[in-house]
């Protein structure tokens, strides 16, 4: 017997504490067996996990074979992503960062117009990087570590999920793709990024490291700073001193919650 994972109303995330063993072992195998075939791509894994190694031996600086190892590592998720989504890269794309619980997901739901929401809250909740953008239909989809792309169910993917799986699920599935109707922008892909600075632990860590890689990615950043904390904090001054010494990307300030600031 089969699971329906899109069975009944799926306007929201489904509430993941429903989901079964059997639900949960059936979307890992999906995924761990969703794959992409070109030839490009293959050739490039090959070069990467032979030719390239056996050149690295005969380096002796241990540092420039890591560098070079990550550099390579770096093209190889970019080229799985183009693969596997080619009309991708013919977009601008934006990515929303800033530390947790600043409303990047809720920014994003309602300036998009989505039904098939992000996950919000007022705890750290975007686990993994999902590239969000107009499409004839609204789906959620994976990109699966071997370069392919699985339709996901209609859960949210936030740090208590995955905790329940009892495995980091970003290391088979290092992004995701929400495509909708209602994005109004034709030309722009947006991306929300986990929050970079987060105090979460064990399988769910890491998320520094996703959201700056997934800003890489982006050719415009728009930062949000919550109103409720009343000014820039000094982590998201480094991480962005970090991120413009780097990649010398052009930020946009996106001030949030003004709602909730009280009127002085």
């Amino acid at each position: 017997m089969s699971v329906d994972f899109f069975n009944g109303a799926t306007e929201n995330h489904h509430n993941t504490e429903a989901v079964g063993l059997k639900e949960r072992y059936d979307l890992i195998a999906r995924i761990l067996n969703a794959k992409t075939i070109n030839e490009g791509l293959e050739e490039y894994q090959q070069i990467l996990n032979n030719e390239f190694l056996e050149f690295a031996s005969g380096v002796d600086s241990l540092k420039e074979k890591e560098i070079a190892l990550l550099t390579l590592q770096e093209i190889q998720k970019e080229l799985q992503l183009v693969v596997s989504y080619p009309s991708l890269f013919q977009k601008t794309i934006v990515a929303v960062g800033g530390g947790f619980s600043t409303g990047k997901s809720t920014f994003l739901n309602n300036l998009l117009g989505l039904k098939l929401k992000l996950p919000e809250d007022m705890n750290p909740t975007t686990a993994i990087p999902t590239y969000c953008l107009k499409g004839k239909k609204e789906v959620l989809m994976g990109f699966s570590q071997n370069g392919g792309m699985v339709e996901l169910p209609h859960l949210a993917f936030d740090h208590k999920f995955l905790d329940s799986l009892g495995f980091n699920l970003k290391e088979i599935m290092p992004s995701m793709l929400l495509s909708a109707p209602s994005v109004p922008f034709e030309f722009l892909c947006f991306i929300d990024t986990p929050g970079f600075n987060p105090a979460n632990q064990g399988y769910t860590g890491g998320d520094k490291e996703a959201s700056k890689e997934s800003l890489k990615h982006a050719k415009h950043i728009l930062w949000l700073i919550s109103c409720e904390r009343g000014g820039i904090e000094s982590d998201d001054l480094e991480f962005l001193q970090e991120l413009y010494e780097e990649e010398g990307k052009q930020v946009f300030i996106v001030l949030s919650r003004a709602d909730r600031r009280a009127k002085s």
